[in-house]
This record gives structure tokens, sequence and C-alpha cells, in this order.
């Protein structure tokens, strides 16, 4: 009986298959991290810009010609409320929109006390309208 032994033929591997050696998978990691990086820098610097030039439409379509933003507003009514030893600050949210709306929400312990934060509120530049939504508090 003949013993059959198999040679077996060593081949080249084609040119298009790409070996991944960790130095080589390693590079491609480093630029693809490259690639998302500079993606988000340059997303977070077009916001900036975007940002920038509405705020500066929004100046200049003011009717009244004097620009003050919402948040302005906001931290006047807060601060007026702080100082006001009838008003409860601290039960009174403020919510300014950019056209001048004041929502005013939470809690007070008489119908006056909400009445004058509305008045308050009513007073401070740049206010176009007042909505209160403040509730009077349940005294059990």
């Amino acid at each position: 009986m003949e013993s059959s032994v198999y040679e077996t033929e060593q081949t080249e591997r084609p040119s298009r298959y790409i070996i991944c050696t960790p130095l080589n998978f390693q590079g491609k990691i480093m630029k693809i991290n490259k690639l998302v990086t500079s993606f988000f820098v340059v997303c977070a610097l077009l916001t900036g810009v975007a940002g920038c030039s509405s705020t500066e439409k929004s100046k200049e379509s003011s009717s009244s010609g004097a620009y003050v933003d919402e948040s302005t507003i906001t931290a006047k009514i807060k601060s007026k409320f702080a100082a006001d030893p009838d008003l409860s600050a601290l039960d009174i949210k403020v919510d300014t929109d950019k056209n001048g709306v004041v929502v005013l929400t939470g809690t007070a312990n008489t119908q006056a006390e909400a009445d004058k934060a509305h008045a308050v509120a009513h007073s401070v530049e740049g206010v176009k309208k007042v909505i209160n939504h403040i509730k009077l508090k349940k005294n059990y």
C-alpha cells in the first residue's frame, strides 16, 4: 500500500486584502478620532456664529428701539421680587420669551400677593405682556 502524502502549495495573498496589524489599526483609529473631533469643533463654531447672527437680527427688529433680552428681563423681575418683603420670591417662578411675554408660575399666600407680583413684573422695562399662572397656597 502506498501512503499518500498531500502537499500544500503556499500561495501569496492577493493585494486587495489589507492586513491590520496592531500598529496599522491604531493609526486608522487615530485618523477617525481626529476627523470626528474636527467635525464637532466645526459644528460648535457654526452654532456660535448662527446664534450671534440671530441675536443681532432681533436687536434690529425691536420696535421700541431699546433691546432687552429675556434673561435680563427675568433677572430684573426676580431682583424686584427679592427686594419686596410682601412677595415670596422663592415660590414664584419667572419665564420670559423673546417677545417680552412673561409667565409667572408658582404659589402665593394671598391673592393680593399674586396681584402684586403681576404688577411688579409688568413694571419692568421690556415686558410687553404678563401671563399670571400663580396659584394660591392652601392653608390647612
